[in-house]
């Protein structure tokens, strides 16, 4: 205290109530294991502050006795004037000389409400405690520490009332009331029970979440709010908590599975405390309904196993696409130096045509993985939708009725046309697949706005505009668990060879690479729905770009230089050139391809090069490349990227995507080095 008469009546007010020095007192007990439930801190304390010292009349999860006054965080309650001192990070106060210790545990976060005497002076403090710093306190928060800190001054006169007369019965009644108010209003449910599990009390908390009322569940023993499965082992385990109790606070508790009226399940979490009194002891459960935390952490989990699963797939079809490259090229090389009535040209033909369908699946795999080079593009939905519904029809049969709900004006997205036509495209045939005897194919949009209450629970999507693709089917329907595994690639539930598993990995990659979240609903029997959001893209539109028409190859020698990694890719695409009639430079990595380029005195009309290699990178080699040779064309060739640079960045720059045959790169490079 600033003003020492100030100090010394408040002294003498803390003294009357004889109290200093005679330890924990149980009394105060059932009030900071109330406060540290409501407000789920593992730690809460009544404190009372002299000269020197701080006394813990009462402590929830330490065991401690008394510390010094000085650097206290208690002290500061007493000693200032605010309603309630709030510390949100006790390391870095400047409040606080040093980090505060309790109990040996070094203290990350304080609240305090002083405990003030009738006469206005602070004795003490009715404290919260963390070991982790935590945001402020809501001014609702702040005003119930307030209440409870005055439940804790009722107990304190009550007791000086008792020692000096025996007419207490209207203060004790006043006191339990609050403390009765405090239970019912609490966020959690709260249920004792005796050592045969006989539920003594509960609050409407309670009564809610398991839908019984007060009546139906006091006198009935606890485990009629659990799974039947769990009733015998919760018996075992309620016998040996009593026989060693013990407090579990919350962020410690136990989690458990609960039980509705109607026979639903849900995840809980449980903390529990023991009270002994009227010669019985109660264990009190304090129940809190984890759903959303659970359902979060599983979106949580799926999204991370479907990134690791889309990396390694990344990886896998780029070495493989190298391969295809190779394979391809050569058997197309091959065919057009065959005669057909050759015995080798049969063989090779169907060599060919396997590379092409394993180059397919490995762009399916791609789109999954989100390396596959896009070509965004702002447009409206409805019209991919309206231009794909004359495909369907012919894709689904007469026996399916295909219905289309378009809203109108609900904004553009932003991109890959031809990618967003498969989405559809895909989902309808997986539709139809699931209706063999026919039925209803339903294909939405809409607007919508999506709040912040829904991107807290479905991390996937932002705030903000979105429009909304649905695709519904009265189909067989799935189970939970094949929901859980329907966009991994290669994952089917389909007879051998009727289909490669890549059809919802290859939507599950598009609509990620577009900023999009896709969700599945279905239960076995009842139809599927898939619904698609897209966030609304209020950028420029996007102008249309003639497409010029390739063109026979022209008289003249051109210079190309070829930079790949990989040495069969590279071997084969010097043959193809060479035999195109291109001067042919060739480097294995960007390192040597800048050494070339420094030493070769020549013209170079074209770089080759492959976006992924080690050390120096395509971009990167051709950022170099344009300080000294500003005037040469570009060529990237990958058999994935996930970097846009190149395409977005470098107008002067073309894409081909391996695996490539050799008319394809010998048409690519007429069209750049001999444009209209």
């Amino acid at each position: 205290m600033g003003n020492s008469q100030t100090e010394h009546l408040r002294l003498a007010a803390l003294h009357g109530y004889r109290i200093l020095g005679t330890g924990a007192d149980p009394s105060f007990d059932r009030i900071t294991d109330l406060a540290s439930q409501i407000y789920r801190v593992p730690f809460a304390s009544v404190s009372l502050v002299d000269e020197s010292q701080v006394w813990f009349k009462s402590h929830f999860g330490v065991n401690v006795q008394q510390v010094d006054r000085e650097g206290s965080p208690s002290a500061l309650v007493v000693e200032g004037s605010d309603d309630v001192v709030v510390i949100p990070d006790a390391k870095s106060d400047a409040r606080l000389p040093h980090q505060p210790t309790i109990g040996g545990i070094l203290v990350g976060f304080y609240a305090g409400a002083p405990l003030i005497s009738p006469e206005g002076y602070r004795i003490g403090a009715l404290s919260l405690f963390d070991t982790r710093p935590r945001p402020d306190l809501s001014v609702g928060e702040r005003g119930m520490l307030r209440d409870i800190a005055a439940m804790v001054m009722d107990e304190l006169t009550l007791q000086l009332e008792v020692k000096r007369t025996r007419e207490t019965a209207q203060l004790l009644q006043a006191s339990e009331g609050r403390l009765r108010t405090m239970m019912e209003s609490a966020a959690q449910a709260i249920i004792g029970v005796n050592r045969e599990g006989v539920i003594q009390l509960i609050n409407h908390r309670a009564e809610t979440l398991f839908d019984y009322s007060r009546e139906e569940l006091l006198g009935q023993t606890l485990e009629m709010l659990l799974p039947e499965g769990l009733r015998g082992k919760h018996v075992a385990d309620r016998a040996d908590y009593f026989a060693h109790p013990r407090a579990r606070p919350m962020g410690l508790g136990q989690y458990l599975q609960g039980r509705r009226r109607d026979g639903t399940e849900f995840p809980v979490e449980i903390s529990l405390n023991h009270l002994e009194g009227d010669g019985d002891a109660i264990a009190i459960s304090f129940v809190t309904d984890i759903s959303e935390r659970t359902k979060m952490e599983r979106q949580l989990r799926q999204s991370q196993k479907m990134e690791a699963v889309g990396q390694l797939a990344g990886g896998v079809a780029h070495d493989f696409n190298n391969l295809l490259t190779v394979i391809l090229g050569y058997s197309k090389m091959c065919l057009s130096d065959l005669a057909p009535e050759s015995p080798l040209f049969g063989s090779i033909e169907e060599i060919s045509a396997a590379a092409d369908r394993a180059a397919i699946l490995t762009q399916q795999v791609l789109a999954f993985s989100r390396h596959q080079v896009i070509q965004p593009k702002r447009f409206d939905i409805n019209q991919r939708v309206i231009e794909t519904h004359r495909i369907l029809k012919r894709l689904i049969g007469e026996d399916i009725q295909l219905e289309l709900a378009l809203e109108e004006n609900i904004g553009e997205i932003l991109a890959d046309p031809g990618q967003v036509d498969q989405v559809i495209i895909n989902l309808a045939v997986n539709a139809r697949d699931a209706m063999p005897n026919g039925g209803r194919l339903l294909i939405e949009t809409a607007a919508l706005d999506v709040a912040e209450a829904y991107a807290v629970s479905h991390f996937e999507v932002q705030p903000g505009r979105h429009i909304m693709l649905a695709i519904t089917d009265s189909g067989t329907g799935m189970t939970p668990e094949v929901q859980s595994h329907i966009f991994e690639p290669f994952f089917t539930t389909k007879t051998a060879g009727k289909g490669t598993g890549m059809g919802l990995a290859t939507v599950y990659g598009i609509v990620k690479q577009a900023g999009g979240a896709i969700f599945v609903y279905s239960e076995p029997g009842r139809g599927t729905t898939f619904k698609i959001i897209f966030p609304v893209d209020t950028g420029v539109p996007d102008k249309e770009v003639e497409l010029v028409p390739a063109i026979a190859k022209r008289n003249g020698v051109k210079t190309v230089l070829v930079v790949e990694d990989e040495g069969p890719v590279r071997k084969l695409v010097r043959k193809i050139l060479e035999e195109d009639g291109y001067q042919v430079l060739e480097a294995t990595n960007g390192d040597e391809a800048l050494m070339l380029l420094d030493e070769h005195q020549g013209e170079i009309d074209l770089v080759l090069t492959d976006v992924v290699m080690p050390m120096v990178g395509g971009p990167e080699l051709i950022a170099r490349l344009r300080e000294t040779r500003p005037g040469s064309k570009v060529l990237y060739m990958s058999g994935y990227t996930d970097r846009t640079v190149p395409l977005e960045q470098d107008a002067g720059a073309a894409f081909i995507q391996k695996p490539f045959t050799p008319a394809q790169l010998g048409q690519k490079l007429r069209e750049i080095l001999y444009p209209e």
